[in-house]
């Protein structure tokens, strides 16, 4: 899980630094889920990934 803490420099603003999981296929981070920032019902969820030229990616999806 990401680490959060509320920013000491401005009011309401939270600091996310991610775990970023990586091998040789490239990397994935989590860069967003609402129950990270208590009261925010915008954006539900939100990933990066980066790969490597020739990895293969399984799709997958959620009922």
């Amino acid at each position: 899980m990401a680490d959060i803490r509320a920013s000491t420099e401005i009011d309401g603003v939270f600091v996310v630094d991610p775990v970023v999981h990586g091998d040789d296929r490239g990397t994935f981070v989590e860069t967003w889920r609402r129950e990270w920032v208590p009261g925010c019902r915008e954006m539900l969820q939100a990933n990066r990934a980066e790969r490597s030229a020739g990895s293969l990616v399984g799709l997958h999806y959620h009922r």
